[in-house]
Formats: structure tokens, sequence, C-alpha cells
């Protein structure tokens, strides 16, 4: 089998949260799992790991995050999932208002070793992820398959994904300007908006 490994070159904050957050760092996250699929069914390869970084709304930022340490031995071809997260820490989201009813709660430790069989198993639930100490939310995924038949004598190759949120993502927040009243019920994002764009390069060896 070959081995693979995924560098994320830049990403950019499409979206950061609630408006509130509007020309402030916002402290956000991008998690990635590799996994198998077979009869349907998908199995993790390796672990789930996490980066964190800062970015303002729009911005773009350079990353050259690998995303394993090492290259992975990977089935050809391979499923790679991306989810872009963010940590509000002035808002109120309805994950959190509704006791995460109707969110998945994923934990990654500080070795990035993920507690959750497989993040796409999760086809309509939005995730809530324990991240270190810092409890974010999902606001968009995206899913490829890397393949290194397909990318026949193309060693390393570049390719993008759009991170894209599949639900409304309503809450309240916090207006510091306001003596740290708390804002009327407010919809963050809209279900299939694009909230983050990636581009990411593979090399197989």
């Amino acid at each position: 089998m070959p081995n693979l490994a995924v560098t994320v070159s830049t990403v950019k904050a499409v979206n950061t949260g609630h408006m509130g957050l509007v020309g402030r760092q916002a402290t956000l996250f991008l998690i990635a799992q590799l996994t198998a699929e077979e009869d349907g069914k998908l199995s993790p390869i390796g672990t789930i790991a996490k980066k964190q970084f800062t970015a303002k709304l729009g911005g773009t930022g350079t990353l050259g995050w690998q995303i394993w340490d090492k290259p992975v031995e990977v089935p050809d071809p391979v499923r790679l999932d991306l989810i872009y997260a963010v940590y509000n820490d002035d808002a109120i989201s309805e994950l959190v208002l509704k006791g995460f009813n109707y969110g998945i709660k994923v934990a990654v430790d500080a070795s990035g070793v993920g507690k959750v069989p497989v993040i796409g198993d999760y086809v309509k639930e939005r995730l809530a992820i324990d991240v270190d100490k810092f409890l974010t939310e999902e606001y968009g995924r995206a899913t490829t398959q890397l393949s290194k038949k397909e990318a026949k004598d193309q060693r390393a190759f570049s390719f993008s994904m759009n991170l894209v949120s599949r639900n409304d993502i309503c809450g309240r927040y916090l207006i510091l300007s306001q003596g740290a009243r708390l804002s009327d019920l407010t919809t963050f994002v809209r279900a299939g908006s694009t909230v983050a764009e990636a581009d990411l390069t593979a090399v197989f060896t």
C-alpha cells in the first residue's frame, strides 16, 4: 500500500462565527481524519489530527500544516474528512442551549488522538468538538478521495477543499458595547454556505 502525506498550505476563514467577532481574531480549528471504505463501511486510519490557528473574518492564513507527523500507510483510494470548527468565547449557540441534543460531542486530546470511531459516520449531525480545553463547534466540513492511481506520475499534487455548513447555525452572543448584554437569537451561518476554503498538497510515496 502507498504512503500518504497531506499538508494544508493556506486556509481562508470565510466565516468566523457571530457578527460580534467581525474585526477580531477568532480561535479556529481544523480537524482531519483518514478513512478506508469497504462494503459501504468506513474504518479509521491512524489518528484524528487537529490544528489550532487564529484569523479575522475573510482573512487567509498560511499554515504549512503537515496533518500527520509522518506519512501514513493508506489504501488506494483513501477518504479525507476535514472539519472547520470555531471556538466562540462570548457566544452561546443552540448546540449549547439545547444541551448538545442534536450535536455529537467528539473529544480530541492534547496528543491529537480522537475518541470517536469515524467522523464520516455522522452524516447529518453537526459535531461539538472538545479540543484540549476548547469546546468548539463544527461550522463546516468537506470530504474528498485521494488516489495514487489517479495521480499517475504526479508524486505531489495540489487541491482545494471548500468547507460547507450542513445546518443553519443559530445562537446568542454578548454585545460588549452594551454592557455585555445577550443578543437576540441570531443566525450565524446559513446551511449550504462556504465557511472556509483550504488549499492542500498531497504526496504519495
